[in-house]
């Protein structure tokens, strides 16, 4: 499964990194000040996350746990992202 880490808000976005989900989490480390979300997904429907702004001048590490049903995650289709 698709994991992107996107900047950005919902409809003016980009990927800054994709992955392929192997295990349980995926970590994003030392980002930048910025807007965040993830989503997750390989069809046209994908689940994202929240946004995350990220303040300036701190370090983050996020890690998102994959799993069924849990959490608050929406839904867009990869091409309004």
């Amino acid at each position: 499964m698709t994991v992107e880490l996107r900047v950005g808000e919902l409809g003016n976005s980009f990927p800054l990194v994709i992955k392929q989900a192997q295990d349980s989490e995926i970590s994003y480390k030392g980002l930048c000040p910025g807007k965040y979300f993830i989503a997750i997904g390989d069809d046209k429907n994908v689940s994202t996350t929240p946004i995350k702004d990220f303040a300036t001048n701190n370090r983050y590490t996020s890690t998102v746990q994959l799993t069924t049903g849990v959490g608050n995650m929406g839904s867009a289709r990869r091409e309004k992202l």
